[in-house]
């Protein structure tokens, strides 16, 4: 029982760092875009905002109700 709870603690800080990326990289992408362009695109800033909700839902930081 022990190796199966490391193993899902693994996995959960696993999925948690790779949203963690994904985050960092859009939010670097839309900084470069508007240093680039002057603009903000409302799609990049969604598609983050969903991917750190996510995130924190996998990670047991925010109870879905």
């Amino acid at each position: 029982m022990a190796s199966h709870d490391l193993v899902k603690a693994t996995g959960q800080h696993l999925v948690s760092d790779v949203l963690s990326v994904f985050i960092l990289i859009e939010l670097f992408r839309s900084f470069t875009d508007y240093l680039e362009f002057h603009r903000i695109r409302l799609q990049v800033l969604a598609e983050v905002g969903f991917v750190f909700v996510l995130r924190e839902c996998s990670w047991g930081s925010m109870p879905i109700t």
